[in-house]
């Protein structure tokens, strides 16, 4: 377990003074490295290991906005192993009180094979506390299976998009999301989302986004011409300011 408190800054946040949520994913996955790096687990020995722990699951909500200037407490927690995934939770506290949490869920890959690992094949040893109640219930499906999504447009990923694994990173799928949310971010904000990272997005690829209307929100999806499978689903919800 890991804790960090930052403060929000003004390039973080959108028009409306809110977190962007990929701010708070770069944290995120900045913590969970040196969560990871403190037990040896660094990138440089995960290489030389060939081995590379992807997000496959994204589950986050608010209890609150968060905005501008706000201090943060950002909790880490490496919580359990269900599956091919490892379980890694996040607690985010403001002014003494709980105001979001989420449910992320990594997948051990070989590097060059980029197939998965089961995760008995790390080879260091990260301690799981498997603390009940934690974090947010992950969706495994997002949007049903022959479902038409409204055409919105298209995005291609390019050179600044990409991180150290040649691909698009995880941070900027949620940048993705607001960019072509069919609601005005201006006057609301999104207040949970769930992503289904689902491939791999590579320099030049260009998704295809489509959309579709739901209960308290919407549901986005984006289709990889190059491989013509999705790169991943979503689900946001959106409440008014």
């Amino acid at each position: 377990m890991l804790e960090q408190t930052i403060k929000i800054k003004s390039y973080d946040v959108h028009p409306n003074g809110v977190v962007k949520i990929s701010a708070l994913q770069k944290y995120m996955q900045q913590i969970a490295r040196e969560d990871s790096d403190s037990y040896g687990a660094t990138y440089a020995k995960m290489r030389e290991a060939n081995m590379l722990f992807v997000i496959t699951r994204l589950a986050l909500e608010f209890r609150r906005p968060l905005c501008d200037e706000d201090i943060v407490t950002i909790r880490s927690i490496n919580n359990r192993s269900e599956g091919a995934s490892f379980v890694r939770e996040f607690l985010f506290f403001a002014n003494g009180e709980q105001v979001a949490a989420a449910t992320t869920l990594w997948a051990l890959l070989d590097f060059e094979k980029r197939s998965i690992l089961r995760p008995s094949a790390l080879k260091f040893k990260i301690p799981a506390l498997n603390i009940p109640g934690l974090g947010i219930p992950v969706q495994k499906r997002l949007i049903e299976k022959g479902t038409v999504l409204t055409p919105l447009g298209e995005r291609r990923v390019v050179f600044s998009d990409l991180d150290e694994n040649n691909h698009l990173n995880n941070a900027y799928y949620s940048d993705i999301i607001a960019d072509f949310s069919p609601v005005s971010l201006y006057d609301h904000w999104l207040s949970g989302l769930q992503i289904g990272f689902l491939s791999e997005a590579r320099l030049g690829d260009t998704l295809s986004v489509g959309v579709e209307s739901c209960k308290n929100g919407f549901r986005l999806a984006a289709c990889n011409g190059r491989t013509g499978a999705n790169c991943f689903e979503a689900q946001a919800t959106v409440s008014k300011l």
